[in-house]
């Protein structure tokens, strides 16, 4: 983005990194000038890349360990959601979350509608996937879901998915977030 600055004037840039994978990354920052007593200014700019999940925890807990309460499946606020699904979900691990997702009541249609939040960082490392069971004694299946994506702001989705609503009069639905 070229700026063009009168003489003797001043300005501030500012530079953010944001790695895609993990890593040593780096890049050059040229700045140039058409100054004839002043030639090019480079500035090399590293940093290391790390897994989206490891800055959340950062950010969240103060350590990129996965241990304690900052690990995967600890609880630190004790609401009932664990830190990989409020990580998945873009909860609050400090803060008592209400469940991620929310299902729409029951119609005529046949199906069933489940919306859930995706934080999208989570996707590079994250399956998600939402699966249902007429009872609990049976294996999960995903077979008949669909997702839609309702809202996507670059940084989350609203999901629906749409599920049958099964033969036995109920069903269990779960959203299962694994590595």
């Amino acid at each position: 983005m070229p700026i063009s600055l009168a003489p003797s004037a001043s300005t501030q840039v500012s530079v953010t990194f944001h790695p895609q994978e993990q890593g040593a990354h780096g890049v050059w920052l040229h700045i140039h000038s058409n100054d004839p007593d002043e030639e090019t200014f480079t500035i090399g700019i590293y940093g290391t890349g790390g897994v989206p999940i490891t800055s959340w925890r950062q950010t969240h807990f103060g350590t990129t360990s996965n241990t304690g309460n900052a690990a995967d499946d600890a609880d630190a606020d004790n609401d009932g959601v664990p830190n990989l699904l409020e990580f998945a979900t873009n909860g609050t691990p400090g803060t008592s979350d209400s469940e991620p997702g929310e299902m729409a009541p029951v119609d005529d249609s046949g199906f069933i509608y489940f919306t859930y939040t995706r934080n999208k960082q989570a996707m590079a490392e994250l399956t998600f996937q939402v699966e249902c069971t007429d009872d609990l004694t049976t294996i999960w299946s995903s077979l008949g879901v669909t997702e839609s994506i309702v809202t996507d702001n670059g940084l989350v989705q609203h999901v629906t998915a749409t599920l049958p609503a099964g033969t036995s009069g109920h069903r269990f639905v779960r959203l299962r977030v694994s590595r």
